[in-house]
């Protein structure tokens, strides 16, 4: 009899350890996309049921109303904080290299054509968090994971935290560069990428993160940074400008950061999977059970690696167990073992001219999500007419 009730107290310890650690997430949004991440965010609730969750979101532009229902969507397990950009303290933000810059001004001088600020304000995320000028209990956090708002969490997000946690690495993004790849890819640490191949890109196969699913250690980047002096990101993104004559985008500025830590470690893709049915389709059909050299170099080429030692060979996975443990992660992913599904370079199920281009599993669940938030549309509406908007 004591076996069971020592057994009990075992688990319930573990679950409490478990869920005393809070979750952080950062999202950001404008007045566009504010339905889509309030559907991100009831998502990440309803994916982790026993875990404490903090979600920041960096507002620009968003109404008051559709403020108070963001804020609304905050319960006693999570808290929703919201950070108005467009507040007077961010026209005079101090930043790590002395200087002082109008936020929102800086994000607009920077930003990629054809993508909104908001994305390359990500850039300078080390200096909102240097600046004090962030709430307490957001200022304070170690580490937290972004998200985008075109993507839904199906999942548990708590193996993730655990094990970016546990890698010495301060950005940590799914290899996932949907274009060339199709959506999927995977390097283990071990793999080294040369700090001098610039553009290494699939060309080459250098496995690119997406800035949709990233883990920031935040308190660690910003202490690199001052004691450095400055924003690497931003250097970074200044000598790349200077090259190609455009702003680049933020997520090739990861890239290149990643790059210069010679050990580059990348979570998996089924923590950032393209939900289109016809293009997952396309790729994982007939994946080889025992896939060659030959497989990999034609389908994804994300398993070859720049060899340092001369500039133009390429080395392939280096042994048998891991190209056994790639593509046994590989059928995983292939049969729906998918944590967050990413409208990336898609059509987007929630607008009208796209609704109906497939009513498959991950539409279904951005509906059913949708209709858990504050932002729901009125149960009148018949099932078979448009559910999004």
């Amino acid at each position: 009899m004591k076996i069971p009730f020592l057994l009990g107290v075992i688990l319930c310890v573990q679950w409490t350890t478990w869920v005393a650690a809070v979750q952080n997430y950062v999202l950001t949004t404008n007045g566009k996309y504010v339905v889509t991440t309030a559907v991100a965010v009831q998502s990440i609730k309803n994916s982790n049921p026993c875990s404490t969750l903090q979600v920041i979101i960096f507002m620009d532009g968003v109404s008051f109303e559709d403020a108070d229902k963001l804020q609304a969507m905050s319960d006693e397990r999570c808290t929703v904080f919201l950070v108005n950009l467009q507040d007077p303290q961010w026209k005079s933000m101090p930043t790590i290299d002395g200087g002082q810059i109008d936020l929102m001004d800086f994000a607009d001088r920077i930003k990629s054509d054809g993508w909104s600020r908001l994305v390359n304000l990500r850039l300078l995320f080390p200096d909102i968090w240097f600046s004090d000028l962030l709430p307490e209990s957001v200022r304070s956090i170690n580490s937290f994971l972004w998200l985008d708002s075109d993507l839904i969490v199906v999942k548990s997000l708590a193996p993730l935290f655990d094990e970016c946690e546990g890698i010495d690495q301060e950005i940590i993004g799914a290899n996932l560069y949907f274009p060339t790849h199709g959506g999927v890819g995977w390097v283990d640490t071990r793999y080294i990428f040369d700090p001098q191949a610039i553009d290494q890109d699939s060309e080459h196969g250098f496995a690119r993160i997406s800035g949709g699913v990233v883990f920031w250690k935040i308190e660690s980047l910003v202490e690199r940074f001052v004691f450095q002096g400055f924003n690497e990101l931003l250097l970074l993104y200044a000598e790349r400008k200077r090259k190609e004559g455009i702003n680049p985008q933020e997520e090739v500025i990861f890239d290149d950061f990643l790059r210069q830590q010679r050990r580059i470690y990348f979570f998996s893709p089924r923590y950032n999977a393209n939900p289109d049915p016809e293009l997952r389709y396309i790729f994982l059909t007939n994946w080889p059970e025992s896939p060659t050299e030959a497989d990999y170099r034609r389908r994804i080429q994300t398993g070859l690696i720049r060899d340092n030692r001369s500039v133009d060979s390429l080395v392939s996975l280096d042994s048998q167990g891991d190209i056994k443990q790639f593509n046994e992660h590989m059928q995983a992913f292939g049969n729906g073992d998918v944590v967050i599904w990413h409208w990336d370079c898609v059509k987007k199920p929630w607008k009208k001219s796209h609704s109906s281009a497939y009513s498959d599993k991950p539409t279904r669940l951005w509906c059913t999500f949708r209709q858990q938030t504050p932002f729901k549309i009125p149960l009148s509406i018949p099932q078979e007419m448009d559910l999004t908007e």
